[in-house]
C-alpha cells in the first residue's frame, strides 16, 4: 500500500507492505557423511514507512525510513531465526531520470549491516 503526498517540491511516499518469503533446502549429505534433512522455513514481514524526496529535474535526493517485523517458522523443530523479530532500515541517495534511462545510488543500514546500491535501467 502506497499513496504520495506532493508540497512544492517535496514529496513524501508512507509505504506499508506485508510479504510472504519461502525458502527450501532440499535434504543432503555433507561430505563429513552427516545427513541433513529436508527443511523449508518462512518468512512473514511487515514493513511500515515513508520515504522523503526532491525533485531537482533530473535528480531527486531522498531520505526513506522504516521498521520492519519479522515471523518466522521452518518444517524441522527447534530451527533457529536468521532475522532479527524486530529492525529499523535507513536508505538515503540519489534517483535520476532522463527520457527511457533511470538509475539509483543509495546507501543503505539496517541494524547491524549496511550496503551500497546502484540500479540502472531503460523504461519501456
Amino acid at each position: 500500500m502506497t499513496d504520495r503526498i506532493e508540497i512544492n517540491r517535496f514529496t513524501i511516499t508512507p509505504r506499508a507492505s506485508y510479504t510472504l518469503y519461502k525458502d527450501s533446502l532440499d535434504a543432503y549429505t555433507s561430505s563429513t557423511g552427516t545427513y541433513n534433512s529436508a527443511l523449508t522455513t518462512y518468512l512473514y514481514q511487515t514493513k511500515v514507512g515513508a520515504q522523503v524526496s526532491y525533485d531537482a529535474k533530473i535528480m531527486s535526493p531522498f531520505i526513506a525510513a522504516y521498521q520492519i517485523f519479522n515471523t518466522t517458522s521452518a518444517s524441522q523443530p527447534n530451527t533457529p531465526a536468521s532475522v532479527y523479530p524486530s529492525t529499523y532500515q535507513v536508505m538515503a541517495g540519489i534517483n535520476a531520470s532522463k527520457g527511457i534511462f533511470y538509475g539509483t545510488v543509495a546507501y543503505q543500514i539496517e541494524r547491524s549491516t549496511s550496503q551500497f546500491r546502484l540500479y540502472g535501467g531503460l523504461r519501456f
